[in-house]
Formats: C-alpha cells, structure tokens, sequence
C-alpha cells in the first residue's frame, strides 16, 4: 500500500467530510426537533454503552487495517471472528441496560439500543479494513451512511411518529448501507479462506488490542457516570448538541486520513510536515466559525438549547485538541514494526509503541472520568443540567490539552517534524479577522427568524462570506495554499480527461 496517494486522498475525504457536515447538521437537526429532551438523552446513553461495549472488537480492528496496509489477507478472518463478539456484546448490553433503567430516568426504549450492536461491529471492521485498503472510501462510506440515515429519520420520525426507536432502526439500516458499501469496495482483499494461523497470532496477542482499545472503553463511561450521579439525562440531551456543533472542527483531520496506511507501507516520512500544516489551515476558520457561531448554531437547531452555549466553544477547542493527539499518536503506532514478526514476545511488546501510547491514553482517561466523578458528585445538587454541561466541557478539555501535547513532542522526535510558527500565526489571524468580521456583521443584521427555511440561508451567508474572506487572503499571502490550490487543479483536470 505504499502507493497511497496522501494529498489526493486527503482532498477527496475532505471534500466528503463537508458533505458529511450538511447530513450530521440533517440528523442532528431531527433529534433535536424531533426528540422529547429525555428521548435524546436516553440516545446519547444509548451511545454511550455501545461504544463501552464495542472495544471487544479491537481485536480485528486493529489487526485488519495493519495487516491491509500491508499486504496481509485476513479479512475473511476478522469477519468470521467479529459476528462472535457481537453475540457476547449483546447480552452485555441486555445486562448494562436492565442496570442503567432502574438508576436513572432514561426511557424504556433503551433496550432497543440491542438492535444497533451488530450492524456498528461489522460496521467498524469492514471500516478498519477499508482504511488499510482504501482509505479516501472511508468518508465516502460515512456520507452515505449519513444520508440513509437522515432519510429513514425523516420517515419513521417525522411521518410514522415512531420516536426514539425509529431513530434507532434508521441508524441501523444507515450502518447496513455503509457495510454493503466497503464489501464492495474491499472485495479484492476479502478472498482467502478463515486462516487458523491469524486466529493464533491474533488471540496470542489479544492483550495487545484489547490493552489499545481499554482508554476508549474508560473514556466511554463519562455518559454513563453523568446518567447515574446526575439521576438525570436531560443534561445528556444538551451535551448531545453542544458537542455535536464542536465535533465541525474534526472535518479538517481529513486530510491526514492516508497517512496512517501510507506510514505503515513505507519508511519515507517527508510528506507529513506539509500534512499536518494542511489540517491546521483548513481547522483555525472551523474552529473560529464554531466559536464564534455558537449560539446560532444552537438557535438553528433547537432554541430550546441556546442556554448552552459557552459550552460549544470549549468542545470545539476539544475537537481541535483531540484531533491532533489522534494524529500525532496514530503516527506513532504507524511506525512501529513489533507485530510484523510472528516470533514477537510478549517483553517485545511491552517495549514497543503498541503498549507505550495506549498506556498514556489509559493515564489520560483515568483522569478524566476521575474528575468529571468528582465533580459531579461535588455539583450535581446545586447546579442545572446547562452549567454541569458547561463544567464537562472544561474537564473534557483539560484532560485533552497536556497529552496532546506529549504526543506531539514525541511525534516530533520520531518524524523530525515542527511547527511553522510563522505560517501558523497567520493562518490564525487571518481566521480570527475574516471570521469575526462576518460575525460582526451577523451580530448586527442577522434577523433570528423561527423558520429553518429563512434562517439557515443567512446564516449561512455570514459563515461562507467569511470563509471566503479567509481563503482568499491566505492564497494571496501564502506559497503553500497557492500549491495545494494549483494540487486540486491539476487532479480537477485529470478526472475531466
């Protein structure tokens, strides 16, 4: 696989996580409309316990986009495996929802959320497959799994009335599309026979995937420790939305989506300095415009939740932070070599990156659902559901920010990579003054109208004004937006050709 494209298949992810961004405003939009508070309250939990649960499939995940990238066949393999887990996830799920009913105020429709659990594990294997393989299809997948899913939404929720479970089957037939999509996409890769000798390695060295996956199984809980201490998930109703706007800065990572394979087939690093510049440019306006934007944002999706609005900004620097801890560690594991060879002990592994950087994320987890238990238990009586939100933001955020950094300096270390502070600083500047100059505007002239219809347009008009403003100062003043401008020119004229 070391004829990934980088820059192509940046570029045509980022262009399918824009069109990503109008079908999550869509969905959010309708459960935010659509929804009573505490039927999106029980959906966030429900999303929650899966992504608890859903770290028992790490074992091919992780394995599959390794084993892709580099040639290795074992796809058939992990699909064999996965329908298994998913099994066991089920009752696991049956007994974590019989618990959570009885502790909080969520719906009864909670246990509907079983219906999700195969689909989203076969979902995320043939993903992690897919991104080994192809990995500018992943974002052509989640298009496409966010336009089913607006669709079914509007059907079953709108028209049939069916609440929270509609929402549930659509999110499934939604994961379904995507499925049938990367079967499609990898079925030059998915052709050996169940291989024995993959099940050993992969079972030998469970501890290892399992060990990896063990931050995002802690990390998972903080919806369920605020359901529980809160007694409450109306505050989860607003996190859902609050979050949901600060997850837009996350587009921007997309250009870096090869990079993980491209590192993994190939010793030659010299194109991620460039990378990771480019996802900066395209994430100081997203970040800006959320900030910036908050409130209008909430009032577009549903006034009922503009209270919440400091909030969004400091999930939005969290987006921003995450998004690089994601990329500076993936990088890490990129590179290391440890499980290309069967004879690999367990002291090799100890040793190697694999065990090193999902240890500092335990570390990073750990203290994070350790403060938001503490605070919750300190807060929880005297304050609403808006200001614990508020509060959640802040840990989320101060939990994110050290380790990103510590991944950054050891990324640095290993790649010879730095920050063109210079370039940097303009590209933040540049994104503050075009963006708070529309935000100026909009603070003036913006007229808060309840239809969708009248006020999504000039919103709209305020944002991508200032958005242009950006890009076009920063084209003029900067060599490098000039060259990944002249980049998507010269790939525009071949695809005509």
């Amino acid at each position: 696989m070391s004829n990934v494209r980088v820059t192509y298949s940046g570029l045509i992810s980022l262009i399918m996580a824009s069109l990503r961004i109008i079908t999550g405003f869509g969905f959010t939009y309708i459960i935010a409309r659509l929804l009573l508070p505490d039927e999106l309250g029980t959906w966030k939990l429900i999303l929650g316990l899966t992504s608890s649960i859903i770290f028992m499939n790490a074992m091919t995940t992780f394995w599959s986009t390794r084993d892709i990238a580099r040639g290795v066949d074992s796809a058939k393999t992990a699909i064999s495996i996965t329908g298994g887990f998913s099994m066991i996830s089920i009752l696991i799920f049956f007994v974590a929802v019989v618990f959570t009913i009885e502790e909080t105020n969520a719906t009864e429709e909670l246990i509907y959320g079983i219906i999700i659990i195969p689909f989203l594990f076969f979902y995320n294997l043939l993903f992690a497959i897919t991104y080994g393989y192809k990995p500018h299809l992943i974002n052509v997948g989640q298009v496409l799994y966010g336009v089913v899913i607006v669709i079914l939404s509007v059907i079953l929720v709108y028209f049939l009335e069916m609440g929270l479970l509609g929402i549930i089957i659509a999110s499934s037939v939604a994961y379904l599309s995507a499925i049938c999509l990367f079967l499609y996409a990898t079925n030059g890769v998915i052709k050996n026979k169940i291989s024995y000798q993959y099940c050993k390695k992969w079972f030998k060295n469970s501890w290892v995937t399992l060990y990896h996956k063990l931050n995002e199984f802690i990390w998972a809980f903080d919806v369920l420790i605020f359901a529980l201490i809160s007694g409450s998930v109306i505050g989860l109703a607003f996190m859902t939305v609050a979050s949901s706007i600060g997850t837009l800065v996350g587009t921007a990572s997309s250009m870096s989506v090869a990079t993980y394979s491209k590192i993994l087939s190939s010793d030659n690093f010299g194109y991620l300095q460039d990378n990771m510049t480019r996802v900066i440019y395209f994430a100081f306006p997203m970040l800006a415009v959320v900030i910036l934007f908050a409130k209008e944002g909430l009032f577009l999706i549903n006034p009922i939740y503009t209270d919440v609005y400091p909030a969004v900004a400091f999930f939005g620097l969290l987006t921003f932070f995450r998004m690089f801890s994601k990329l500076f560690s993936s990088w890490i594991e990129a590179s290391e070599k440890v499980d290309i060879f069967y004879e690999s002990t367990v002291k090799n592994y100890l040793k190697s990156q694999l065990f090193h950087i999902p240890t500092v994320r335990g570390i990073r987890s750990i203290s994070y659902i350790t403060s938001l238990a503490v605070m919750l238990f300190l807060l929880s009586k005297n304050y609403s559901d808006v200001d614990l939100v508020f509060f959640w933001s802040i840990i989320m955020l101060s939990a994110e920010i050290p380790f990103t950094i510590y991944f950054y300096l050891k990324a640095k270390k290993i790649f010879k990579i730095g920050i063109e502070w210079i370039r940097i600083c303009k590209y933040g500047l540049t994104s503050v003054a075009s963006i708070g100059l529309s935000y100026y505007l909009a603070s003036m002239y913006l007229v808060y109208e309840k239809s969708i219809f009248l006020f999504l347009p000039n919103l709209f008009l305020y944002v991508i004004t200032g958005c242009i403003i950006y890009f076009g100062i920063t084209y003029l003043t900067d060599t490098k937006t000039r060259e990944l401008t002249k980049t998507i020119l010269n790939e525009l004229r071949k695809r005509i050709k």
